[in-house]
């Protein structure tokens, strides 16, 4: 019990942190400005600049074509427990919202990145970060399919078009870098000013954490609390459990286990485009699951700990 309140305090920390600077923005008049220019900082240089380091030069583990194989087919299992809870969510909400929800449900949220430096803490393997990164190849090519899948692009070319950014290409860089065992050979002063990059990750999460936590608090006086508990329990309670049986059945890695829980736990994305007349919901979805993660996160650690 003490471990588990000492990791929802730790979790906490981190979106009380970016509520204050938030609030400090606020007082400033330079809030909004200060999102657009965080939001895109962290998709085209920050996070571009984490993956590509933690991929090309991966902690500690040894990178054969098994460990590739291991991460396709992880992958596979979080999108089999992910679609097992749209399965269900189709016969629980009404049709309009499903395909909303149903894209939320499957997509990863990558403010999640804090807590695998929290874990690492609490004797997780240093490694999970590298591990979150090679998953992290398939996000953009997951992300889109699901978005054509689920009618929200119409040609399959865009979805092509849409994988190939910058973030994309990062991620497929450093992958063929190390596939070709010639990383050695990247420039050394370009990689030291990429390393340099990669630390603003978690600087900018906790204040885009911050942000979109404080502007869902506005939307929440009329609370559809039926949706939002249907996709809690369906999204952090039904896919982490689905991913334990299968982590127990086929006694996976500790350290592959870790990140599973992580990607099948995290609460809702914010940058989920809903339709206009959802969008209240979608925000109402995002505080509640965010606030709820604070528990749930911790508790699917401790009876992770319970297995191995």
């Amino acid at each position: 019990m003490a471990e588990i309140l000492e990791s929802a305090f730790s979790l906490s920390l981190y979106l009380i942190t970016g509520i204050v600077i938030v609030l400090l923005f606020a007082k400033s008049g330079m809030k909004d400005i200060t999102e657009k220019v965080f939001k895109f900082v962290f998709f085209s240089l920050a996070l571009p600049a984490l993956f590509f380091v933690e991929i090309l030069n991966p902690y500690y583990m040894e990178t054969s074509i098994s460990f590739f194989v291991t991460v396709f087919l992880l992958t596979l299992i979080i999108l089999a427990s992910s679609f097992l809870s749209v399965f269900i969510l189709k016969f629980t909400v009404r049709k309009e919202l499903f395909n909303d929800l149903a894209v939320l449900m499957v997509l990863p949220n990558v403010f999640m990145i804090p807590i695998l430096y929290i874990y690492n803490e609490y004797g997780s393997s240093n490694s999970m970060m590298s591990i979150y990164s090679f998953f992290s190849i398939l996000f953009l090519p997951i992300y889109y399919s699901v978005l054509f899948l689920f009618k929200r692009i119409n040609n399959p070319s865009e979805v092509f078009k849409r994988t190939f950014s910058f973030l994309f290409i990062s991620q497929l860089t450093g992958f063929v870098l190390l596939v070709f065992s010639i990383q050695n050979n990247f420039p050394w002063i370009l990689y030291t000013q990429i390393r340099t990059l990669q630390i603003l990750v978690v600087p900018i999460i906790i204040f885009l954490l911050g942000f979109y936590f404080v502007e869902s608090m506005k939307h929440l006086k009329k609370t559809n609390f039926l949706n939002v508990g249907i996709f809690i329990l369906l999204r952090q309670v039904l896919i982490p459990l689905f991913s334990f049986i299968l982590i127990y059945l086929f006694n996976i890695e500790y350290k592959f286990a870790s990140v599973i829980i992580i990607l099948s736990s995290c609460p809702a994305s914010p940058f989920i485009d809903f339709k206009e007349e959802h969008s209240d919901l979608k925000k109402q979805i995002f505080f509640y699951s965010t606030v709820s993660s604070l528990v749930l996160i911790p508790l699917a650690f401790f009876f992770l700990g319970l297995i191995y």
